[in-house]
Order: C-alpha cells, then structure tokens, then sequence
C-alpha cells in the first residue's frame, strides 16, 4: 500500500483553507475558475481570431457583409436614372442611399419631401425600371434625415 505524503499549502488556495471570499473561486471538482468580475472576450464568428494569421483577402468579406458595406450603392447609372426620374429641383434634396432586396432607400431632409414622392411611388418605379432595368427596384423607402 502507497504512502499518502502530505503537500504544502497555499494560504490564498480556497481548497486548503476553506474560504471562498478570497482567491479564485473552486468548483465542485476542485478546480479553480476565473473570477465573475473579468469580462469575457466575444470572438466573432467566421473570421480570423487572435493568434490566428489570415490574409486579409479572406477576413475583408465577411467584415463588409457583416457592417452592410455590401449594400451601398457606388452606381452612378443608378444616381443619374433617380435625377432624371425625379427631376432637377427634387434631386438637388432627394438622394439614394442604399439598395436592399429590391427596395431603394432615399434620404429626404424633410416629410413634406417624403410625402411628395411617396405620391409618386409608381411614376417614380417605372421611371427607374425603364432606365435601370438591371437594378430591379420593386419598392421606394423615404428616410427623413
């Protein structure tokens, strides 16, 4: 039969002396778990985490899809079919901003802005399906800002 020989403790071990106030906190399989206090550390999902090495290549996808940089127009066809759909006087403070599932978002300074064209939603639709067919706009979203 094998000799059990006794160990030093540590005095700020909770397992030795019992308390839980002090020191890390212990399970109930004896081991010791970090503190409640720390924060713990969110890793995104899908991407490169610390310590890892990716190319950018690979990270810059999913950074874009995630924060919606996909989704901003950078059309000028489009831009210039919306002026002349609207109109000189229109354009100069109805702008598009973003293209979503076929709904084109445009940012107005005021609601009576807003309420003018959403008078003229249909005039507007099929004015922009004759210019920009490819763009595939079903539906106009008026931001007031």
């Amino acid at each position: 039969m094998a000799k059990r020989i006794p160990q030093k403790t540590d005095p700020t071990d909770s397992r030795a002396t019992g308390r839980t106030s002090q020191g890390p906190r212990s399970s109930k399989d004896g081991s010791s778990t970090k503190s409640a206090s720390k924060k713990s550390v969110v890793k995104p999902r899908g991407i490169a985490r610390i310590g890892d090495v990716a190319r950018i290549g690979d990270i810059l996808p999913h950074l874009m899809a995630r924060y919606g940089f996909q989704r901003q127009i950078g059309s000028e066809t489009l831009e210039k079919a919306w002026a002349e759909s609207i109109g000189p006087q229109l354009a100069a403070v109805a702008r598009p901003a973003a293209k979503r599932r076929g709904c084109l978002e445009i940012v107005v300074p005021h609601g009576a802005f807003a309420q003018e064209l959403a008078f003229r939603e249909s005039e507007l639709l099929a004015a922009l399906a004759r210019l920009v067919p490819e763009e595939k706009i079903a539906k106009l979203k008026f931001v007031i800002r």
